[in-house]
């Protein structure tokens, strides 16, 4: 090697060149085979390593000890274990729908709709629909989410970027104010109530006040139910009520309410 040659050469020429600080001959011999020992050891220079050309050194003397510099850098390699970049896998607790499958990954540049147009009861258990009854019949409901995005939105899609905490790598990106999502409650066709008019354009629905409505995986109460007649083919508005217990009483009625690990009896005088 060219580079050690050269270092053989600078340590012969003990009066163009001493290294000070580091013992070349002592009790122990050091040959080129220890090299870059003693002057580098676990990939770090000694502290009081220094390289000296005389005043009568001649131009390949410093050329040599440059070279010998440019080695000793590239030894003064200290390796260290790098932790693993692959993402930790996150823990997912509760209900949830993967987006993708193994044939078909939501990738950089794609929106959800593009791989997954809706998700139903069958996909999440909170979107579990179910029937309504009145005096007129049963009615069946369901619920769903439907993304209605496409290749030609400029967010809602997965972009590699840098976000807010200078962190770089793909995001599911959504702008400011975008919509996510539909959320759709239908029923099927039948359902009906008979109704008393509150005014000349309203009309209170009867059948449908205190029935159930599964919402999101909580029973609502329609506590309230008008349609607006004033409206081409009309427009109906519901009340609902939602919380832990829900009754209604009369005048000098009485009735047990359980909330939590008590008992309330609620009476109207």
């Amino acid at each position: 090697m060219k580079v050690l040659k050269q270092f053989k050469k600078v340590l012969a020429l003990g009066a163009a060149c001493s290294l000070i600080g580091a013992t070349i001959f002592g009790a122990h011999a050091i040959t080129l085979a220890d090299y870059p020992a003693p002057f580098i050891t676990d990939g770090t220079p000694k502290d009081n390593l220094v390289l000296v050309v005389g005043d009568d050194a001649t131009a390949s003397d410093v050329v040599s000890m440059g070279n010998i510099i440019s080695s000793l850098q590239q030894l003064a390699v200290k390796e260290e274990e790098i932790q693993s970049l692959k993402p930790k896998k996150a823990k997912i607790e509760g209900d949830y729908v993967e987006i993708g499958s193994p044939t078909n990954l939501l990738e950089i540049n794609e929106t959800i709709g593009e791989i997954r147009s809706s998700i139903s009861e069958f996909d999440l258990g909170f979107l579990k629909g179910g029937s309504i009854s009145t005096n007129r019949g049963v009615t069946k409901y369901a619920q769903y989410i439907q993304f209605n995005d496409s290749s030609t939105d400029t967010s809602k899609k997965v972009i590699f970027t840098e976000d807010n905490f200078d962190n770089v790598g793909d995001f599911l990106y959504f702008a400011s104010g975008e919509q996510i999502f539909d959320w759709t409650l239908q029923f099927e066709e039948g359902l009906q109530s008979a109704t008393s008019n509150t005014n000349s354009s309203t009309a209170q629905l009867n059948h449908l006040i205190d029935r159930e409505i599964n919402i999101l995986g909580t029973p609502y109460t329609v506590v309230d139910a008008i349609v607006d007649t004033s409206v081409a083919n009309g427009r109906v508005r519901i009340t609902l009520l939602g919380g832990q217990t829900y009754g209604q009483l009369g005048e000098n009625q009485e009735e047990t309410f359980n909330y939590g690990d008590e008992t309330y009896k609620v009476q109207i005088m």
